[in-house]
């Protein structure tokens, strides 16, 4: 109990200490053992009010960050009513749902991941690598979480933790222009059904496919077979990696005549090579300038490395798309994605981060 009460100070003291610093910028989160880091989110932002939630929130919720105001917002899916708000983050990035529906947000300032039960305002762990500014993450078939971001300048972390226990370390992995080339700029990474975590990095155009086996704790580069761009031009970046419940989906920011655009590629992994199936989905947009950011998936369930069945529906923001898609979120049908989306939400402003959540 009397440890208890010295951490319990010690972060009073640290909110204090904020409070105080004013113009001197963000403070970051105070680290504190025996599993204090649950309730560390609502010391990363005390001037962002409280969470909310509607008790109408319905069984499919569409969240999406806000790049500008620093929270989550949830809305009811597919009549696209504002139905909560999640507070709290520095700069919310990439996000990931599990089996059940629980939603993973990273918050890339501070390095952490924040997980929530589907509907729910209140984080039920976090999981934390201070070193790393997390951008993204994916749930294993087996629950272990993984989150990814840049480590330093010079290269960036994929951070693990095995079942998904968030009250021990995570075995991160480095990746640096000597072990895997231009891969330090990494991008994104996700699990397949298998278990294998599938990776893109790049940098200055160059992309570079990688692999962390399952089970295992280094990093392999990978090839890519057939994937045609003749028509797109070359790769110049990789904006998501996902399961679709049959394949892993590469999401590629590529130019095109009039502008850039979003491309979806599903890949099978064969020994070390990423082998295209089918052809490249593209992912219309109404305006010439627009990359997609973080293409999500989901169907009748949530899709996630566990799932065997494809998914049927894949979303997205437009982003520099200008006031006409600024502040959307686009809905397709997937594989057959067609000219336009099949539904738009409005949300807010331009955000890079949505996820879909499937009370289970």
């Amino acid at each position: 109990m009397r440890m208890l009460t010295t951490i319990r100070l010690a972060l009073r003291a640290g909110i204090a200490a904020a409070l105080l610093a004013g113009c001197g910028g963000p403070q970051p989160p105070i680290g504190a053992p025996g599993g204090t880091l649950q309730d560390q989110t609502s010391w990363v932002r005390p001037d962002r009010g409280e969470s909310w939630m509607e008790s109408s929130a319905s069984k499919t919720l569409l969240y999406v960050d806000d790049d500008t105001s620093n929270d989550t917002y949830v809305f009811d899916y597919p009549s696209g009513k504002l139905v909560g708000k999640l507070t709290g983050f520095y700069d919310p990035k990439g996000m990931c749902v599990d089996q059940k529906g629980d939603v993973y947000i990273s918050n890339s300032q501070y390095g952490l991941l924040t997980e929530y039960a589907h509907g729910g305002t209140k984080p039920i762990n976090i999981y934390q690598d201070p070193g790393t500014s997390l951008i993204g993450c994916s749930i294993s078939a087996k629950g272990d979480v993984a989150a990814y971001g840049r480590a330093d300048r010079r290269g960036s972390n994929v951070c693990i933790w095995k079942g998904g226990n968030s009250d021990k370390s995570p075995k991160c992995i480095y990746a640096s222009k000597s072990t895997l080339g231009s891969a330090f700029g990494l991008s994104t990474c996700a699990y397949d059904h298998d278990g294998d975590l599938v990776g893109l990095g790049g940098y200055n155009g160059i992309l570079i496919p990688f692999m962390i086996l399952a089970g295992k704790t280094t990093m392999e580069k990978l090839t890519l077979s057939g994937i045609k761009l003749k028509i797109l031009g070359n790769f110049t970046g990789a904006e998501n990696t996902s399961w679709d419940g049959k394949y892993i989906t590469l999401g590629l920011y590529q130019p095109r005549r009039g502008g850039d655009q979003t491309v979806l590629q599903p890949v099978k992994l064969i020994g070390t090579t990423l082998t295209a199936i089918g052809s490249l989905i593209l992912l219309p947009v109404n305006c010439n300038k627009a990359v997609i950011g973080s293409p999500f998936f989901f169907g009748a369930h949530n899709v996630t490395a566990a799932s065997t069945t494809r998914a049927t529906r894949v979303t997205g923001p437009p982003l520099n798309c200008g006031k006409s898609a600024e502040g959307v979120v686009d809905e397709w049908s997937y594989p057959e994605t067609g000219k336009k989306p099949i539904l738009r939400i409005p949300v807010a402003h331009d955000t890079g981060g949505d996820a879909v959540s499937i009370a289970e």
